[in-house]
């Protein structure tokens, strides 16, 4: 699959050395660029390029908003595009993975760090997916036998441990948090609670709390919202940057 893809960046030295980046990639066609945030979008809507490798720090309109602008396009829109950010500053993560992006990538990144993301990008588009693994969780009832791609959050309650899916509905597991985070890929799922487990990947939002020392997890999907631990925060925003 050949992506069309533009760069948005205000400085020329990184769009140049963007452009060479991707000029070994084989997958990607280049097919415009901007040094600011109006400019970029105006190529946006007038070229829909597949993806666009966005810079956050601009004058102007910052590339966050970009990004918030891309989001409310990709609702009303068939013609998805897709954003990679491109940044020297590991303090926007949280806030940029709100806007659902392909990827995060910090400055300086490798060209081998660029292609992995390109190619998890075409994955997603094509739907060539490895096959979920199976998990096989002990019930009152038996066993349930469950893809783990269709968790959502794992926590656990009292003495029980409620698998929350993507359907809206949840199972109570006999196995303790600690076994089931054991069978989950740990790329994945991260603990953010001595009581959770969350699958990064359908992290909505991330808000400060009224706890000082917690944050709240908007998750698709459901509409229980998982704590964060300060302690864990770190790990997760590893995660969420290579995810």
């Amino acid at each position: 699959m050949i992506l069309n893809a533009a760069i948005i960046e205000d400085c020329k030295e990184a769009i140049i050395g963007l452009k060479h980046q991707l000029s070994e990639i084989p997958h990607i066609n280049l097919i415009g660029e901007a040094e600011n945030g109006i400019d970029g979008l105006k190529l946006i809507m007038s070229k829909q390029p597949h993806v666009v490798f966005l810079d956050i720090d601009m004058p102007g309109i910052d590339g966050l908003e970009v990004a918030r602008t891309i989001s409310e396009y990709n609702d009303n829109s068939t013609n998805k595009v897709h954003t990679i950010f491109t940044t020297g500053y590991s303090d926007f993560a949280l806030e940029a993975y709100s806007c659902y992006p392909v990827d995060y990538l910090l400055k300086p990144y490798t060209e081998e760090r660029l292609k992995t993301t390109i190619n998890k990008l075409i994955v997603s588009i094509t739907g060539n997916n490895k096959q979920s693994k199976k998990l096989m969780l002990k019930t009152k009832e038996g066993h349930a036998l469950i893809n783990s791609d269709d968790i959502v959050l794992v926590n656990k309650v009292n003495r029980g441990t409620w698998i929350h899916l993507n359907d809206g509905t949840k199972l109570l597991a006999s196995d303790s948090l600690d076994k089931i985070e054991e069978m989950l890929d740990s790329k994945i799922f991260a603990r953010c609670h001595r009581y959770n487990i969350v699958n990064i990947t359908k992290i909505k939002l991330i808000q400060t709390s009224s706890g000082k020392r917690t944050y709240d997890l908007v998750l698709d999907k459901i509409s229980e919202v998982a704590v964060v631990h300060k302690e864990y925060m770190a790990k997760l925003e590893s995660l969420l940057a290579t995810a």
